[in-house]
């Protein structure tokens, strides 16, 4: 389908090679919104809803997570792992809100669970109202720590702060399944 570049002005610097390359079109547009709506309009399109925008985000945040673990244990000797190493240490801190403590607690947990609690520890206290790390805490404390008293404790917390959200309610429901065989 192709790329297009939506502006008023010619794309300049290194974008402009690689659009070049790509055999890209120039729509002279000098609003990108009012191109979109004008799209929207002609072509009927859909409104999207956030549950779309919520599982975009939710596959990058897996797709990264898979990425980082292996760069993690990429050995130095190899050719630009210095380099990536690096981007993702410098990634992991500009994610927004709770997604930093969960990245960097998901490389500890297999390697060393102790530093992974300590890390869910501090982001909870910097992120206590959120319901997706709480749960993520909960789970941690079930598989990892075997904690099921504290585990349970962190599911009520959870569900407390986000009782709609679905992969919360999935996952106590499982504990209570299969842990509390209730």
């Amino acid at each position: 389908m192709g790329i297009y570049w939506v502006s008023e002005k010619e794309p300049q610097g290194a974008i402009r090679s690689w659009l070049e390359s790509r055999e890209s079109i120039w729509v002279e547009k000098g609003d990108f919104d009012e191109c979109m709506l004008l799209l929207r309009n002609v072509f009927s399109l859909p409104h999207p809803d956030s549950k779309r925008l919520d599982q975009v985000f939710a596959k990058y945040i897996s797709t990264y997570q898979t990425l980082s673990n292996k760069i993690a244990t990429m050995a130095e000797s190899n050719p630009g792992a210095v380099a990536l190493k690096e981007a993702i240490k410098q990634t992991d801190q500009t994610f927004p809100d709770w997604w930093s403590v969960e990245l960097e607690a998901e490389r500890l947990k297999q390697i060393d669970p102790i530093k992974a609690d300590i890390v869910y520890q501090k982001g909870l206290e910097q992120f206590p109202q959120s319901g997706l790390l709480l749960g993520s805490y909960a789970n941690f404390l079930r598989d990892y720590r075997k904690d099921n008293v504290r585990a349970e404790d962190y599911y009520q917390r959870a569900l407390t702060v986000d009782g709609s959200n679905v992969d919360l309610i999935q996952n106590y429901a499982l504990f209570l399944a299969r842990v509390r065989k209730d």
